[in-house]
């Protein structure tokens, strides 16, 4: 663990409280701006110079013959395109960077600005690659129609493509860091999974709350959806996101375009008193809880889950069904385990590798809807088990 003294200030200003910095580092300092990266933008504007003062002209007779704005204009054009290519990578040069592993999450900070927080359930081990000296964890396609498919932490940001560490003087080292990481991570989501199922079998008097604390909300922490009333609660140690996700129609000027489209607005560490309507909580790459909070009754069905073309495509094995499942605040709905073979990309979750069990569950109380999944890794016990639980405490 770094000491607090010398953690990077930039790197401190977004640490949440107790949060423990594991390991922090940076690029080299001529990444994103080495002679290699900046030789095409320094060429393409002195060419433009070039081209605008005729200086082509001896080399290239027919555009000695070219005049006015015909040439003036492509000169401008690529000084313009080369200059701003220079500035965009000086903005982002390797000495503004800055790297850290913390007890919860990844981050990635350009100057003062968090870049990237990624909690450990967002990859899997097979994901962690070297590619010279890059050390990624992901990677944006290039195909735009491709993008919307990707985990929302890896739309924004300059270090794209490839979502890592650049510049790494030893990437195999530091790749290893990360898999030692999220391997303790899903040890640590065990250990904590244990201790939050043992508060479950402490005798009653124990959950007594204190005075002024609202009933069965002391024990575990409770994250409370304040306009809808609906807590859940969640082991201790497991990284926390919240954000507001809109689920409706996409429609222009009155018509529909999509009858269904998913608004979302950046995920932040949870915080009490914050107004969101979807969480996360990620215990380990294969291990974690997402809830969805909207208004209005449910209209699906068991029927239309279960038949969903997605679970036909994505292989996925019916487990188990309760057809009526209820909740305190009135809420009724259903819920469903399915087997996940081989994993997938995940909505939430995003990309999850091995086979990995889905425990989803649909309520409402005719004014809120709920939608929760809890993910566990196949024939894991412990995390099954705290998934169940994490899935029982939901309440309205």
């Amino acid at each position: 663990m770094t000491s607090v003294d010398l953690i990077d200030p930039r790197i401190r200003a977004h640490l949440t409280p107790d949060e423990r910095v594991l390991w922090q580092g940076a690029p080299r300092p001529d990444t994103f701006f080495s002679p290699a990266q900046t030789a095409p933008a320094i060429f393409l504007a002195f060419g433009g110079i070039a081209l605008g003062l005729g200086l082509l002209d001896g080399f290239i007779p027919m555009l000695a013959t070219v005049t006015g704005a015909a040439k003036v204009v492509p000169a401008l054009a690529a000084v313009a395109a080369g200059g701003l290519n220079l500035w965009t990578n000086w903005q982002r040069r390797g000495a503004l960077w800055s790297y850290a592993i913390t007890d919860r999450r990844i981050l990635s900070v350009l100057g003062h600005k968090l870049i990237r927080s990624v909690p450990a359930g967002a990859f899997a081990p097979e994901d962690v690659k070297v590619d010279g000296t890059v050390v990624f964890w992901g990677e944006m396609p290039w195909d735009k129609d491709m993008q919307h498919s990707v985990p929302e932490w890896m739309r924004r940001g300059p270090d794209r493509p490839k979502i890592g560490f650049y510049g790494q003087s030893d990437p195999q080292a530091v790749r290893q860091r990360i898999l030692d990481w999220l391997s303790g991570m899903t040890d640590a989501a065990v250990a904590s999974g244990q201790a939050y199922l043992a508060k479950d079998d402490a005798p009653a008097a124990d959950a007594v709350a204190p005075a002024g604390v609202a009933d069965g909300m002391a024990e575990r922490g409770s994250h409370v959806h304040r306009e809808s009333g609906i807590s859940v609660d969640l082991p201790e140690g497991w990284d926390v996101s919240a954000w507001t996700k809109n689920d409706g129609p996409l429609k222009v000027f009155g018509i529909t375009l999509l009858p269904r489209f998913i608004r979302e607005t950046e995920r932040k560490p949870y915080s009490v008193g914050a107004s969101w309507n979807a969480l996360l909580a990620s215990g380990a790459h294969d291990a974690g809880f997402a809830l969805t909070i909207q208004p209005g009754p449910l209209t699906l069905t068991l029927d239309t889950v279960r038949n969903d073309p997605w679970s036909a495509a994505a292989n996925l094995e019916l487990l188990e069904t309760v057809p009526n499942d209820a909740r305190p605040g009135g809420y009724r709905g259903f819920s469903i385990r399915r087997l996940v073979k081989g994993g997938g990309s995940l909505m939430d979750f995003g990309t999850v590798m091995g086979d990995v069990e889905l425990h989803q569950i649909w309520l409402s109380n005719g004014k809120y809807r709920i939608e929760a999944t809890a993910l566990s890794p196949h024939g894991n016990a412990t995390l099954a088990a705290v998934g169940d639980s994490i899935a029982a405490s939901l309440r309205g």
